[in-house]
């Protein structure tokens, strides 16, 4: 499990995202809250609008919109996006 040190909620473990839940948690906006726990237990979440591309779209764009939260991070997203997530 990769650990990040956040400023709002210390260290904590790395989750994986697109771009717009991080923008979604400053904005304090709803933009979708998909998620998942891959095979090596690291929870992913993703926008509708990521969740809901094409393969060949999303490996275009995926390098580009990919970015790592804490877990208290992506709990803020879930909650803006009224999702209940606590793992």
């Amino acid at each position: 499990m990769t650990k990040v040190d956040c400023s709002s909620h210390g260290e904590s473990e790395a989750t994986f995202v697109c771009v717009h839940l991080v923008e979604s948690i400053s904005l304090k906006a709803a933009v979708g809250f998909n998620w998942l726990q891959d095979e090596e237990g690291n929870f992913q979440a993703f926008c509708d609008a990521c969740w809901n591309s094409e393969d060949e779209e999303w490996a275009a764009i995926s390098d580009e919109v990919c970015r790592i939260l804490c877990l208290g991070c992506l709990k803020d997203a879930a909650k803006i996006n009224g999702v209940k997530f606590d793992p």
